[in-house]
């Protein structure tokens, strides 16, 4: 008879976490619970899940039809708590009720619920792709500690040059030798095509790393110390002449202050002895370390320079005809007299 009654009891004190929305309903704010004692995190799932199923929202149908789904499915206070976390990081309110009523007509198993809430979430929302970054942390014991995220094969080479913390202290003494990743490059006939069309910066090439690079990233592993590469191909000849420095030698910094005798950039008088040399169409949009894509230009306005030429900065430096003019931005619109797009005009006729 004690146990029956024991039972019942329990029964009774419980049943709000098998059947919570007589308890949601009534939930008000975090003081009120915390009043009655309850942990901070027994208030916190209260209140969460309490605001997601009876909280003001602009979706009240969706939110009638969760409860009545949620209801009919058995769904515990826990599993209503999972719902209401796992739904929260959809930024568009309309599909996170559409995902919500998907849960609640589910059987309740978190674990499910979980897995298909973030598969969701991975439609409609893919996750940012990850930036090429180098963080450091610092602890109260005097360690520190380095994360460094860039492209698989870059990381490749650092795993094979350092293996453990004295090859980090050899680094800075001068005693750890360069020690390239040796891999295997994998190139299927289609991409081995498409290199050969000339079309080879667009093919990724696989290596048994696990990590994939252009075929201009591999020319350049291999032969970044002969400054160019020649791929060539034994039937059909040369295929692509790869140029693998960034930075012009001494000849051609010579050639281009013959070219301008100080910076080419309008108005500027710095000399040519005091510039920078600057790649016309930039290195990283695919220019070349050639004299036909170099000027001179000084620091500041090297700097500046609309490199990308989207009209969002202060102009750009072109060749035309050999000679160095300046082409302002889409929105110039000079009130002076003095109007660099005519004088490009007339370099140009």
């Amino acid at each position: 008879m004690f146990i029956v009654k024991f039972m019942t009891t329990l029964n009774t004190i419980f049943q709000p976490f098998t059947s919570p929305f007589m308890l949601l309903e009534h939930v008000r704010s975090k003081e009120q619970l915390a009043a009655f004692g309850l942990p901070t995190a027994w208030v916190n799932t209260l209140t969460t899940t309490a605001e997601l199923f009876f909280g003001r929202t602009s979706h009240t149908r969706y939110q009638q039809r969760c409860r009545e789904h949620a209801a009919k499915s058995g769904h515990t206070l826990k599993t209503l708590h999972v719902i209401a976390s796992a739904t929260a990081a959809f930024k568009d309110k309309t599909e996170a009720w559409k995902v919500r009523e998907d849960l609640c007509r589910m059987e309740p198993d978190d674990r499910e619920l979980r897995r298909y809430a973030r598969q969701r979430l991975e439609q409609v929302q893919p996750p940012e792709p990850r930036e090429s970054r180098v963080t450091t942390r610092t602890y109260k014991d005097g360690k520190a500690s380095m994360t460094i995220t860039g492209d698989g094969a870059t990381i490749a080479d650092l795993k094979a040059n350092i293996k453990d913390y004295a090859d980090v202290e050899k680094l800075f003494d001068g005693n750890l030798s360069r020690q390239p990743a040796v891999t295997n490059v994998i190139v299927t006939l289609d991409e081995l095509d498409e290199i050969l069309d000339g079309d080879g910066e667009e093919v990724l090439v696989r290596q048994t790393n696990g990590t994939t690079i252009t075929g201009a990233e591999m020319l350049t592993r291999v032969f970044a110390s002969r400054g160019y590469a020649l791929m060539a191909h034994p039937v059909k000849g040369p295929i692509n002449l790869y140029n693998l420095s960034r930075f012009a030698n001494e000849k051609q910094r010579h050639m281009a202050k013959l070219r301008n005798h100080k910076c080419a950039w309008p108005g500027c008088n710095k000399g040519a002895d005091f510039v920078q040399v600057h790649h016309v169409q930039g290195w990283r949009f695919g220019g070349l370390t050639n004299m036909d894509n170099l000027v001179c230009l000084c620091k500041y306005h090297n700097r500046i320079n609309d490199d990308a030429r989207n009209g969002n900065g202060r102009g750009y430096i072109e060749l035309v005809n050999g000679k160095a003019v300046w082409v302002p931005p889409s929105a110039y619109a000079p009130e002076s007299g003095y109007d660099p797009a005519r004088i490009r005009e007339k370099t140009v006729a």
